[in-house]
């Protein structure tokens, strides 16, 4: 169950850099694209909190348990994916709550 923390991790740390961060809007176009997406933020996120779990733990979140050389990065690229699904559904449902109770 420890990969839901590393989700959530990710949900974090991307709604950190997109809302807590003003320094970093309207200085790059890409940046600012990037900062303006959640789905592709939550994915170098997930890239982020994948490597930062290999570092804690020594092996990755959802890595092989006999992985080839191969599967690691694979592995990454599926944990990337995943986080910016969870980062982009979790955002979609904050604004849609905020603006539930904005009506009422």
């Amino acid at each position: 169950m420890i990969w839901v923390l590393y989700l959530l991790a990710s949900f974090g740390l991307a709604f950190g850099i997109q809302n807590k961060l003003p320094f970093l809007h309207g200085r790059y176009n890409l940046l600012d694209s990037l900062l303006q997406c959640p789905y592709c933020l939550g994915f170098w996120t997930g890239w982020a909190t994948w490597g930062l779990s290999w570092a804690i733990h020594g092996k990755p979140v959802l890595h092989p348990v006999e992985a080839c050389w191969w599967q690691y990065p694979l592995a990454g690229l599926i944990w990337a994916f995943a986080s910016s699904v969870v980062c982009y559904v979790l955002y979609v449902s904050i604004v849609w709550l905020e603006d539930s109770l904005e009506r009422k």
